[in-house]
């Protein structure tokens, strides 16, 4: 029997956390179940090849830009009464966009296993965990687009506050690299004459 790692509640309220033998997480579910506390979350534990995939840097990445774009479009067809899947597709099949279609096209194959948009973007390597986490809040509220839409504004402020400070950064860094220069030439060259 598999061993699957679970959190739960207690009937007095007090969360617990451990590890249960189940034939799968239904039975599991309902060992917890049957000694009175509420399963929160029951989970294979990680293997060792999904681990290392999971913590080793992802060649698929997305830039910040077509992570904006891709959010935007998404909200602005779901907002439009588009579905989800849908949309998926139609941001899948632009031309021009690789990265941005890649993406679409993961998303639209968890979609299409059963999972949330939040699951699939939490489970996708090249998303931060607070896109799924904005996502899922907009999910719980049934105003995905709403979620989608505000989420674009947060990142393209992000960018442009990364960007902004990324060129005040650069003329300290200029002046430090001259600084440092300087220094060594006069060490190397103008001391060693005295």
């Amino acid at each position: 029997m598999p061993l699957f790692h679970y959190r739960a509640l207690r009937p007095s309220g007090g969360e617990i956390a451990g590890e249960l033998d189940a034939l799968d997480a239904h039975d599991a579910a309902q060992r917890l179940q049957a000694v009175g506390n509420y399963p929160i979350e029951i989970t294979l534990p990680e293997t060792g090849a999904r681990l290392a995939r999971r913590l080793a840097p992802s060649r698929r990445t997305v830039s910040a830009r077509d992570r904006i774009l891709f959010t935007r479009q998404l909200a602005t067809l779901l907002g439009a009464g588009v579905a989800l899947d849908r949309a998926l597709a139609l941001i899948a099949a632009a031309p021009g966009a690789k990265r941005r279609a890649q993406l679409g096209d993961e998303l639209l194959a968890a979609i299409n296993r059963g999972e949330s948009l939040s699951a699939a973007c939490r489970a996708h390597p090249a998303l931060p965990a607070h896109y799924a986490m904005v996502i899922g809040a907009g999910e719980a509220r049934g105003d995905i687009a709403g979620a989608l839409a505000r989420l674009a504004d947060v990142l393209e402020r992000g960018r442009e506050t990364s960007r902004a400070l990324g060129g005040a950064l650069s003329y300290p860094a200029s002046v430090l690299v001259v600084a440092c220069l300087s220094i060594s030439f006069l060490f190397a060259f103008v001391v060693p004459q005295f």
